[in-house]
Order: structure tokens, then sequence, then C-alpha cells
């Protein structure tokens, strides 16, 4: 049985969003059940096609100028759940 896991990433101008998705992907025993939901305040776009995992990415960028904290940037992200078996 294949057990997904929703793992929901809300950055602020973090220059290392990339490697951190990366090695998430890299250390999990089976990486192909992972679903990144990721809500990228930063001033640059991250170039998800160039992914090798893109189709296990959910992607939102927002200006920075716009952020409205944390806990608003979670709530979005929670909007995107889609019943995964788990929520990290």
């Amino acid at each position: 049985m294949i057990m997904k896991i929703f793992v929901s990433i809300a950055a602020y101008q973090d220059p290392m969003l990339i490697e951190t998705l990366a090695s998430a992907f890299v250390k999990a025993k089976n990486p192909e059940n992972l679903v990144f939901c990721t809500l990228d305040q930063n001033d640059d776009q991250l170039e998800v096609k160039k992914i090798k995992f893109r189709k296990q990415i959910i992607y939102k960028h927002i200006d920075p100028s716009l952020a409205r904290g944390p806990c608003w940037a979670r709530r979005r992200i929670q909007e995107l759940y889609t019943n995964e078996d788990y929520y990290l």
C-alpha cells in the first residue's frame, strides 16, 4: 500500500529552498511517496521545471513584499492539501 506524505514548506527569502527540497527527496526511504507543497516568498521564482521530481511539487510563488507571516503562508499551503495519508 502506497502511503503519501504531504510536505508543507513555507519559505521566506530562503536561498537554500532548492537544497531543502532535494535533500528531503534524496534522504527519503520512498521518495516517490512525497508530495511537496511550497509557498515561496522570495524575490526570484525557483525553476521548478528543472527539478527531476517536479511532478511531485506544488509550487506557489509570491513577492515577499506581499507576505503576511508564517501562519498565513501555512494556511495557504493547507488549502492545497489533497488528503495524503500524512501531513508534515
